[in-house]
């Protein structure tokens, strides 16, 4: 199926694990997330959140997904034992902006 790496495929339950973590997320962390998908793609724009965080748990499942990746090359050296970045791939540009109305 396009649009998912092997993990989703094989395990069903990412939907329901992604609305659960979006409730958990404030108006800030969602509009970054909108923001990087109105970037150019071009520009390979990534943002940074904390580690642990709610925005971090919901971005690393769409990781899982395949329409988000970790970039932890962006992330300066000393900051990168709290901080994790991400950009939105490919997939998730194609994606993403129809299923978000879904959880937010």
């Amino acid at each position: 199926m396009r649009g998912f790496d092997e993990a989703a495929l094989t395990d069903k339950s990412w939907g329901p694990r992604l609305k659960s973590l979006s409730t958990k997320l404030s108006d800030g962390d969602k509009s970054v997330l909108l923001a990087l998908l109105k970037e150019d793609a071009e520009k390979s724009a990534s943002a940074m959140t904390t580690r642990g965080s709610s925005n971090d748990w919901f971005w690393a499942l769409l990781s899982n997904v395949g329409w988000m990746q970790e970039c932890s090359e962006v992330v300066p050296e000393p900051l990168q034992a709290s901080v994790v970045a991400y950009s939105v791939t490919s997939d998730g540009r194609h994606l993403l902006p129809g299923l978000l109305p879904t959880f937010f």
